[in-house]
């Protein structure tokens, strides 16, 4: 008898909770696997012997009220915080976003469960978005804005929002808020915005943007999620090396920084334009590369990785 999946969230609110818990357990019920996501005050609900993925978060007092359940910990980027749980709490598995982190489970946390690597998977969502002004090159950045003030999500953030091909549209209220930025607000200060419904998402740019310092852990242990939207929209991205990065994009991919620092960005921005307005022979070759990564990384592919670690003894 197949056991019941659970996927256990802290809050419905949040995008790894769509991702990684709604589409995922969404997508399974196409296989005949019984899925529901639940909150941690529907715990009472789990019945014995079932399959419980918690999503970022696993509060102890909540699994040790679960001992005849398989446990699975989907880290997604809370890995700093799932280490101290991790060594804690026996997991049946846990779930990684990239090939560095795996080897850190296994050679120096030393970590005894199974471990899979599962990259982020594209947002079918965000395909309502509307793309305007494609013809032209923009560099752009979607994501939280608000997120930017605790931490360096996008490096050098207040320096490129003084460029006039750099764009920024804050995904938590679907808003482009480019103009607010460069008359002088402050980046790092939170944005007050009606929020407005994803089906009205416009997209002004075609270069995004991933930059992270090389001695931060959003470098080591952050999500494909970036790469994945750039995808989705057949739109190249300019990003440092960072370790999800480099599972997914190819060696010769390119727009990967040398390094995080200003100047090189500023540089490869430079290149690009020079390319993008002559033969764009440089930009086909990384819409090529983006095109086999949009193939990769949608969740009927991903959904084969759920499938294999399902089928784990």
């Amino acid at each position: 008898m197949k056991r019941k999946i659970y996927f256990i969230v802290s809050s419905r609110a949040w995008g790894s909770s769509k991702l990684r818990a709604q589409q995922i357990s969404d997508k399974l019920k196409g296989f005949n696997l019984d899925c529901q996501v639940i909150c941690y005050d529907e715990i009472s609900i789990i019945e014995k012997n079932t399959i419980c993925i918690w999503i970022k978060f696993a509060p102890k007092e909540l699994i040790s009220l679960l001992k005849s359940s398989i446990h699975i910990l989907d880290v997604v980027d809370a890995f700093e915080h799932a280490k101290k749980l991790i060594n804690e709490v026996n997991f049946n598995a846990i779930i990684v976003n990239n090939l560095y982190m795996k080897n850190e489970c296994i050679n120096d946390l030393k970590i005894k469960s199974k471990i899979f690597t599962i990259p982020h998977h594209w947002d079918k969502d965000l395909e309502c978005a509307t793309l305007i002004n494609q013809s032209q090159l923009n560099f752009g950045y979607l994501g939280s804005i608000s997120s930017l003030k605790y931490d360096q999500n996008l490096l050098h953030a207040n320096s490129l929002s003084q460029h006039q091909s750099v764009k920024f549209i804050d995904f938590e209220f679907c808003h482009d808020v480019t103009d607010t930025i460069r008359q002088g607000f402050h980046i790092r200060d939170p944005l007050e915005h009606e929020r407005k419904s994803i089906n009205n998402l416009s997209i002004n740019f075609n270069c995004h943007l991933s930059i992270r310092s090389e001695q931060s852990p959003l470098f080591l242990y952050k999500t494909s999620a970036k790469i994945a939207t750039a995808s989705l929209f057949n739109h190249n991205i300019i990003t440092t090396a960072e370790k999800s990065a480099i599972d997914i994009l190819p060696k010769n991919y390119p727009f990967i920084l040398k390094n995080s620092k200003l100047d090189t960005v500023l540089e490869m921005m430079n290149l690009i334009k020079k390319d993008f307005y002559s033969t764009k022979e440089l930009w086909n070759q990384g819409l090529e590369s983006m095109r086999q990564v949009k193939q990769n990384l949608c969740i009927d592919n991903i959904i084969n990785l759920y499938k294999q670690m399902l089928d784990q003894p």
